[in-house]
């Protein structure tokens, strides 16, 4: 099965999902989420999946999400694992 991802929504996204701070340039955080959070649209190969926040594991083994912007959102979300080595999303 082959997933697209939605171009204009990724881009928007993008810095913050990365770990570049909008308001200072592009700064790495020191603490880069360790996920992105994405939200499936459609079916099937015509699916498409929009990245709507990132998520950080707390120490107790929780997970935090932060979305971006207000979110409506039915149905659920999923999460991928951000590859540190390559500062990029797996899935993304």
């Amino acid at each position: 099965m082959t997933y697209n991802t939605n171009a204009a929504t990724d881009a928007v996204n993008a810095p913050q999902a990365h770990g570049q701070n909008p308001d200072t340039g592009n700064r790495r955080s020191p603490n880069p989420p360790d996920y992105v959070v994405k939200k499936r649209n459609g079916r099937g190969e015509n699916a498409t999946w929009d990245r709507v926040g990132v998520a950080w594991r707390n120490q107790n083994g929780a997970l935090y999400l932060r979305f971006h912007g207000t979110q409506v959102l039915s149905g659920g979300v999923s999460l991928y694992p951000v590859d540190k080595s390559e500062g990029g999303a797996a899935g993304a």
